[in-house]
């Protein structure tokens, strides 16, 4: 792991002068970014709206995998869940690891949690408590929304089919004389939101590559979490 840590130092460093609006003087000083100006779809904003629509009506349960690679050997893996349904949120990422929310009427949000596949219930507390730190506008959108922080840097290229829904491909790439860095973002053409996430990162001979891959999208035939009562 040491070696990807030093690589994705690179990436990052990207990410944080793209974001700082420098990208336009960074070909002079590093030898030459290769960006373009094509834009996303959808803004933000309007991505943000689209999920919660589908949130609203049909409800949504995604599946992904998270993945990492050095010099083309896989050194982590992992899969996560999410389902928003009836008033319930609902992550989970395996026996022992998950959450569920139940937003009530009364203002107050019942909070359950996981162990050896059973759901259990925590507590209740008022909703405001939660504001901002659940649910789609924090929950999901470390990947959900991972594309909007290069939008209107991208090339984009061609489309491609991510868990049975149609995307477009976009790309940004940033070299560094020696470092060079590529991301790859496979964007969801109904909502907007990303569906495959790839960033690959060289320092000469080493390179090292991480991201996710939606692997499961369902809009019908959702399984709301079996919760228990409300213990008073």
């Amino acid at each position: 792991m040491k070696k990807i840590n030093k690589l994705f130092v690179v990436g990052l460093s990207a990410m944080m002068l793209t974001s700082c609006g420098f990208l336009g003087n960074l070909g002079d000083l590093v030898g030459g970014e290769e960006t373009g100006t094509d834009t996303l779809k959808y803004d933000l904003e309007a991505t943000k709206a689209n999920v919660k629509k589908l949130a609203s009506t049909t409800g949504f349960e995604i599946s992904m995998s998270y993945y990492s690679y050095e010099d083309g050997v896989k050194t982590e893996e992992s899969a996560d869940t999410y389902g928003i349904k009836d008033n319930v949120d609902w992550y989970y990422r395996d026996a022992d690891t998950g959450c569920a929310f139940v937003f009530g009427e009364d203002n107050y949000t019942t909070r359950y949690s996981i162990s050896d596949g059973e759901w259990y219930y925590t507590d209740r507390i008022e909703s405001s408590e939660l504001e901002g730190s659940i649910d789609f506008e924090l929950g999901l959108s470390v990947w959900m929304y991972s594309a909007h922080a290069y939008d209107g840097a991208f090339k984009k290229n061609g489309t491609t089919t991510i868990a049975g829904r149609k995307c477009d491909i976009y790309e940004y790439k940033f070299n560094a004389i020696i470092e060079k860095v590529e991301y790859s973002f496979a964007i969801d053409q109904e909502t907007g939101i990303t569906m495959k996430y790839d960033l690959g990162a060289s320092v000469m001979t080493e390179s090292a590559s991480t991201g996710f891959e939606v692997t499961s999208f369902k809009t019908s035939g959702i399984t709301v979490p079996n919760l228990p009562p409300v213990e008073e």
